[in-house]
């Protein structure tokens, strides 16, 4: 779950229906050495369907491997666009996931 300290919570008005995505963590132990994957998930009703995603080697010494999501939202009556820009991350070599939010680019 991301909901906790320093998460955005946006409501959708009631009756509006749009697309959901999430991050599974997967560990593969075989063959070795273990690997972790994390899959973007696109959730649309009752459907599922895998949107894209990344994998590392765990081990101490190996690089982690991350994902940037941009997102923007907008709608009839925004004064504005929404920006949001997120990091999708290990939170160390074993996992889990983490979702750091960031600066979009172009914004100071």
């Amino acid at each position: 779950m991301w909901l906790g300290r320093g998460t955005n919570i946006l409501s959708l008005d009631r009756g509006q229906s749009h697309a959901l995505m999430l991050a599974r963590f997967l560990i593969h132990y075989a063959p070795l050495p273990r690997m972790g994957e994390a899959q973007l998930i696109e959730c649309n009703g009752s459907q599922e369907a895998r949107w894209d995603g990344f994998r590392w080697i765990m081990q101490p010494n190996e690089a982690l491997t991350e994902f940037d999501i941009d997102v923007t939202i907008v709608g009839s009556g925004f004064a504005k666009l929404i920006k949001l820009s997120y990091t999708l991350r290990p939170a160390a070599w074993i996992g889990p996931l983490e979702l750091i939010e960031r600066v979009p680019a172009g914004v100071d």
